[in-house]
């Protein structure tokens, strides 16, 4: 797969990961490209493919794949053999990034400045997320290469208005997002969410059984 490709598709993943947490695309896509040489070296243990995009470490839905890999160590680089994460798909790398950024602590100050991809790669970087120090440079230096902070807010506008060209920028466009992309709320006859709208009693009846039936089908019970 192509540089340009590889962008293409990581992006795509990046911006509903946006849109559903509020996270950077451009900075995720920029980590995805660093942490993999833009999709050449994703881990791997002989026939064993990982499908870490972002080189977490530990046990995933697949297990793991235990790595010799460098790190910065007391100021000097060195290899150092660690497990990492193995999943079934890209898409589960792409859903356990975002739920290891948005679920531990550690991570607060990298959600504070979430809207700007900048600011996001220091904090991921002061947060502990990788050792080596000139790491937000490199992602910095490949989101300015590659137009990635552009490319990202391009894709989101047209991911966004394709559902609901109100909301694009009110404060609670990623959590309205999000529920019409679960199938939760609807719009009206225009396409249009009307985000500041009281809901009638129908719509609240309609919102209260469509949240039951997604919690029954998450649960298995549906």
């Amino acid at each position: 797969m192509g540089t340009n490709n590889f962008i293409a598709d990581v992006m795509s993943a990046a911006v509903k990961i946006q849109i559903k947490h509020g996270l950077p695309a451009a900075a995720i896509t920029a980590q995805a490209c660093l942490e993999t040489g833009f999709g050449q070296y994703v881990l791997k243990q002989g026939s064993k493919y990982s499908y870490n995009l972002f080189n977490i470490k530990g046990t995933g839905p697949a297990g793991s794949v235990s790595v010799v890999a460098w790190e910065v160590v007391n100021g000097k680089q060195v290899d150092v053999r660690s497990n990492f994460r193995a999943y079934n798909n890209y898409e589960e790398s792409f859903n356990d990034y975002a739920k290891l950024i948005t679920g531990a602590s550690r991570y607060k100050q990298a959600l504070q400045v979430k809207p700007d991809p900048d600011k996001y790669a220091y904090a991921i970087l002061a947060c502990g997320y990788a050792t080596d120090p000139g790491y937000a440079k490199k992602l910095i230096s490949i989101m300015n290469q590659y137009k990635l902070r552009e490319l990202a807010a391009e894709m989101f506008k047209k991911e966004v208005n394709a559902v609901f060209k109100d909301v694009l920028d009110h404060w609670a466009k990623y959590d309205i997002e999000w529920l019409e992309k679960e199938g939760l709320i609807g719009g009206d006859l225009q396409g249009n969410f009307n985000p500041d709208n009281p809901a009638t009693r129908a719509e609240m009846a309609v919102m209260m059984k469509r949240t039951i039936d997604y919690i029954s089908k998450k649960m298995g019970v549906a």
